[in-house]
């Protein structure tokens, strides 16, 4: 089970910056899609959020207890989910009005899905122990 765990955290880092490099070098060339630009786009957001939060899971898992590790994952979580929603919004304070909601829906997204992948790495680990 750890062993997994860590692979998928592992592949979701590296299909992250995989697809961030894809992004950054091709978006142009598919920009004749609209809807293939904002997932492109959003993309980046959502892994980083998702990567920050499943970062910790196995760790969490194997040496924390309950309420330490639910601690551990969900609060850094919420601070890159403050981070990423913090980096949308500061140019609209500072004079821009150039802001991506997608992003912050993704970010949130993200968010929310490494805390559920978090629950169900707890409730799996728990049912080996028991």
């Amino acid at each position: 089970m750890e062993k997994a765990l860590l692979q998928f955290v592992s592949s979701s880092i590296n299909n992250g910056v995989a697809v961030f490099i894809e992004w950054r070098f091709f978006a142009t060339h598919v920009s004749i899609n609209t809807f293939v630009v904002m997932i492109l786009g959003s993309l980046p957001n959502f892994l980083a959020s998702l990567a920050a939060g499943i970062i910790f899971i196995p760790f969490s898992v194997r040496k924390l207890s309950v309420a330490d590790g639910r601690l551990l994952v969900y609060l850094f979580s919420a601070v890159c989910l403050v981070l990423l929603i913090q980096e949308e919004i500061s140019p609209f304070i500072f004079g821009s009005r150039i802001n991506d909601v997608n992003d912050m829906i993704t970010s949130c997204i993200g968010t929310f899905c490494s805390v559920i992948i978090y629950e169900f790495a707890f409730i799996r680990t728990d049912r080996v122990k028991a």
